[in-house]
């Protein structure tokens, strides 16, 4: 007896220690699986509506006033009619007249203040005017026969042809504060990216003064070819264009001003504009109603679109694709495909375009 009970308690101990470890297993599970319990499942269409909202709210979205397009106007002059116009380019139409004084000959922009500053020759004077109000702002009084200016930050300096001189003037009063004597019959200027310097071109002279804007002096004079007209610096400063009207482009290298060397394009060759990229430069010939394109880097004519009747000035567009082209007598403007070589569209503007700034906003 005492042996059956010995066993069966050892049975007994046996089957207790299996239900605990069994009691254990199943705690520990319940345990670990808990969380999942938990857990709330989300059915499939409501799942995909949660994600795309969670999508949205981490996009930045630009408010709509501070969108705003990419505009092309051209700003004119039209010498025979004292008004300054204003184009739309996307539409091809002209959207604001405004009147200067007598015979407007060149025009400066003025990116900092946004303003526009226009020498009237037989006024003998400068309209001021505000582009973003698109009215003028104000007249300066500018010596005898203004015609070439550019603005630095402090200063408006003009030509006048008639005593060759470049006029010196406050750009914020407009009083007169100097004359500097330079050669004869000075024209157009061209102002340094830095301010320092500025170009004029004497056509009376056939020379090139260079005045320091520093001491508002001239500090050199460079030979201009013969019978000069116009002139245009390239980008990045490097070469100086001179036209002349019997169709001879004098190129004079900034830093190696005496090797100078000469180009035909066509005849009454006049302005000048260069592509950005510093490949191309157009001139207008005025007497053959007709544009060259040139290479700058191989110095030699490309080929010689027509356009309207005695072209007086032409830009480019910051693409470098595009040519407009002003056409003096009749009353148009050509816009040129330049890598095609060929005119695209013609479209009318008021009477005598002549200079040309073309702004892309």
């Amino acid at each position: 007896m005492v042996r059956k009970d010995i066993v069966r308690t050892r049975i007994l101990g046996s089957m207790g220690i299996v239900f605990c470890i069994v009691a254990v297993i199943l705690i520990t599970g319940s345990i670990l699986q808990s969380p999942a319990a938990q857990q709330t499942i989300i059915p499939s269409e409501e799942a995909k509506e949660t994600i795309q909202e969670s999508n949205i709210t981490n996009v930045s979205v630009l408010p709509t006033e501070t969108i705003k397009e990419k505009q092309k106007l051209l700003y004119i002059l039209h010498r025979s009619e004292s008004l300054f116009s204003i184009v739309d380019l996307d539409k091809n139409e002209t959207r604001k007249e405004i009147v200067l004084g007598k015979s407007p000959q060149e025009m400066f922009f003025d990116a900092k203040t946004n303003r526009m500053y226009i020498t009237n020759q037989l006024s003998n004077t400068i309209t001021v005017i505000d582009l973003k109000k698109e009215e003028v702002l104000q007249t300066f009084k500018a010596g005898n026969s203004p015609e070439g200016i550019v603005v630095t930050d402090q200063k408006i300096y003009v030509t006048n042809p008639s005593e060759d001189t470049v006029v010196v003037l406050d750009k914020n009063l407009g009083f007169i504060e100097k004359d500097i004597t330079i050669g004869d019959n000075p024209g157009s200027m061209f102002l340094s990216q830095d301010q320092r310097k500025i170009y004029v071109l004497n056509r009376g002279s056939n020379d090139i003064t260079i005045i320091n804007t520093d001491i508002n002096a001239f500090i050199d004079t460079w030979f201009a070819g013969d019978h000069p007209e116009h002139f245009a610096m390239s980008p990045y400063e490097k070469f100086i264009y001179v036209t002349s009207l019997n169709g001879l482009v004098t190129i004079i290298p900034v830093k190696q001003h005496k090797d100078y060397r000469e180009m035909q394009v066509g005849l009454g060759a006049s302005e000048i504009a260069f592509t950005p990229n510093n490949v191309l430069a157009v001139i207008t010939n005025t007497d053959e109603n007709t544009i060259s394109l040139t290479s700058l880097t191989r110095e030699m004519l490309l080929g010689t679109i027509d356009v309207g009747v005695s072209p007086s000035d032409v830009v480019i567009t910051q693409e470098g694709n595009i040519a407009y082209v002003s056409n003096a007598d009749s009353n148009t403007i050509s816009v040129i495909e330049l890598g095609q070589k060929i005119r695209t569209a013609e479209f009318s503007v008021g009477k005598d375009p002549q200079q040309l700034i073309l702004r892309e906003n």
